[in-house]
């Protein structure tokens, strides 16, 4: 027999097998029809006892310790073998340039952030001040200690976002050039425009998928110094380089399967982002068990649920990234969450919901089991007061019958 039935059908089948029977017999007065219908009801009832039986000698026993998973929403995440970013099937939301349209509060490395502050200086502080007919078209970026590479790249973004032709931004060596406050009147007269690159208030520590790596958090600022004015522009980074480039970060580790999951929609606040992200993860967690698993049936709902708190107690969520940009009506969240899946990590949480389905089966047989047992009882009576009423009271034992055996079915079922 097919060990995929639901045992709910089962019930209601068996229930509903009994409950004809008494119908029937009920306008049927002869007592041999009765007993025929009776006993059609009560081998229905016995071969739902006989599968309840073989399903409870299954789950007595040792099994493999795979187990099917239902997954929350099937979605449309398709993974790789080895590790995957989702990105590109997520919308709009984590298309390419969409932190350059939008002020974002957090970057995920420092040299997004470091880009972002030329671009958002580019186009307020520098475009106001070339306003200026005689203000000189060539901005000095002064580098003081800085990568020089990352440096290039600020000067180059400068050049390209500040939208007048002929400007040019040159990197120089910080020779010292003072306080660059707006007390200091002597270099804010002169006509160019100065730009320097600081940060401030940065931390480091191990990052969460690799104690020997480690990664920063802190403040990019790009101050520009022009004629008649001093202006700033902080912008904070965390240094998460599985979001920055993913493909990058999953070469170094090899032999580790890390995965991306994302919020799909433009959230209105950062907890309905991360609920979407961490759906998003347990639908990868849901598949790569899947994709694991043998072909073993399993009787009942042929599934069991995970939720976002499986994740993280089985230790399936490494890292995450939230962000949010000033949108033009209200702010826009999203988040990013790296997963990393173990063979042990699966083998654990399997054990677990394997677990908790054996339970549940038990819990259906001796449901089966009981109203198989109110069923019989039922019946019982019913001939019972039938033969000591000598068949005067046939038609109401009947009908009180068939009211005790609905009310022991409805009663099964919502205890279950």
């Amino acid at each position: 027999m097919d060990m995929k039935i639901n045992i709910l059908s089962i019930v209601v089948l068996a229930g509903l097998a009994v409950l004809i029977a008494l119908v029937i017999a009920l306008f049927n007065r002869k007592g041999r029809k009765f007993l025929a219908f009776f006993g059609i009801a009560l081998l229905a009832m016995s071969i739902a006892i006989v599968v309840v039986g073989l399903f409870s000698f299954r789950v007595s026993h040792p099994v493999t310790q795979e187990a099917v998973v239902s997954r929350h929403d099937p979605g449309d995440h398709v993974h790789g073998p080895a590790g995957h970013d989702p990105a590109g099937d997520l919308g709009p939301i984590w298309s390419d340039g969409l932190e350059d349209e939008f002020q974002v509060d957090v970057y995920p490395s420092k040299r997004a952030a470091v880009l972002a502050a030329g671009r958002r200086a580019a186009e307020t502080t520098i475009g106001r001040v070339l306003a200026g007919p005689q203000v000189s078209r060539e901005i000095a970026l002064l580098n003081n200690n800085n990568d020089r590479f990352l440096m290039a790249e600020l000067a180059e973004t400068i050049q390209e976002h500040v939208g007048r032709e002929g400007v040019t931004c040159r990197v120089l060596q910080d020779l010292g050039a003072g306080d660059w406050s707006s007390k200091n009147g002597d270099m804010l007269t002169q006509l160019n425009i100065y730009a320097k690159l600081e940060f401030e208030g940065v931390t480091t520590g191990a990052s969460s998928w690799d104690d020997g790596e480690e990664t920063g958090s802190g403040t990019a600022r790009l101050t520009v110094k022009g004629p008649g004015l001093v202006s700033a522009e902080d912008v904070h980074f965390v240094e998460k380089p599985w979001i920055e480039n993913f493909a990058g970060f999953a070469s170094r580790y090899p032999g580790r399967e890390f995965y991306i999951a994302r919020s799909r929609q433009s959230a209105v606040s950062s907890e309905q982002a991360g609920r979407e992200a961490m759906d998003d993860a347990t639908r990868i967690v849901a598949d790569r068990l899947l994709n694991i698993q043998s072909q073993q049936e399993v009787w009942g709902s042929s599934s069991f649920i995970l939720d976002q708190d499986d994740l993280t107690e089985f230790g399936f969520v490494v890292d995450k990234f939230f962000q949010c940009f000033n949108g033009s009506v209200s702010p826009i969240h999203r988040q990013a969450v790296l997963i990393e899946i173990t063979p042990d990590r699966l083998r654990r949480l399997a054990d677990c919901k394997l677990r908790i389905v054996r339970v549940r089966r038990r819990t259906w047989a001796g449901m089966v089991a009981s109203l198989a047992g109110v069923m019989a009882l039922i019946c019982g009576v019913y001939f019972f007061l039938d033969f000591a009423t000598r068949g005067y009271y046939t038609l109401a034992l009947r009908i009180l019958a068939i009211i005790i055996a609905v009310a022991g079915v409805v009663v099964m079922l919502f205890v279950a």
